[in-house]
């Protein structure tokens, strides 16, 4: 059985340790309570993805999906496209960043040790 080098060991607990690090530092930031009072109707309503993501916009007049739904109904979008302003996602760029990093570790490390 092949022995393992220390350093591929202290890399792979390196790498791991950082992308906790970065997950850890750069979560997105959640409202300071779970529920919020919808500024339309005045019910206590849980925040969902839409109304945390206000929240972090610093949005103050929250609403409750129903109220949404029926401004919603009330104002149709112009047009499909959507804009980089509209609330474009950042979901996907840690995992692009981890295989941006982890990739050329790999393929070195391949070469060291094949």
């Amino acid at each position: 059985m092949p022995r393992i080098d220390p350093t591929l060991i202290v890399v792979i607990v390196a790498v791991v340790l950082a992308v906790f690090a970065v997950r850890l530092l750069f979560r997105p930031k959640q409202p300071p309570t779970a529920t919020f009072k919808c500024a339309r109707c005045g019910i206590v309503a849980r925040h969902s993805e839409r109304t945390a993501e206000a929240w972090r916009r610093k949005i103050s007049r929250l609403y409750c999906d129903a109220c949404h739904r029926k401004w919603l109904e009330a104002h149709p979008r112009q047009s499909d496209t959507t804009t980089l302003g509209s609330g474009a996602s950042r979901q996907g760029c840690l995992g692009v960043l981890l295989l941006a990093v982890c990739v050329p570790i790999a393929v070195v490390m391949v070469a060291l040790y094949a």
